[in-house]
């Protein structure tokens, strides 16, 4: 029987503290990701995107990291 193919996407704006967390639980589950897309929405304070970059160096062809150039989704409203 084929495996279906699985893409897992997480979203961070500032959510450091998750990531790791987020990404080992993707990395880890019974049916193998065909890819992990982690989009960050143009993080700024808290070295998310470090971060990111470091998922995408460890686990080469899996991971995979989306960073906006400005906010567009976290932002508040005004």
């Amino acid at each position: 029987m084929l495996l279906p193919r699985v893409s897992l996407i997480i979203t961070s704006y500032n959510q450091q503290g998750y990531l790791s967390e987020a990404s080992k639980s993707a990395i880890d589950q019974t049916v193998a990701a065909f890819e992990i897309i982690v989009a960050d929405d143009h993080s700024t304070i808290d070295g998310s995107i470090e971060a990111i970059r470091e998922y995408e160096a460890q686990y080469p062809g899996l991971v995979r990291g989306l960073s906006g150039e400005k906010c567009w989704y976290s932002e508040k409203p005004k």
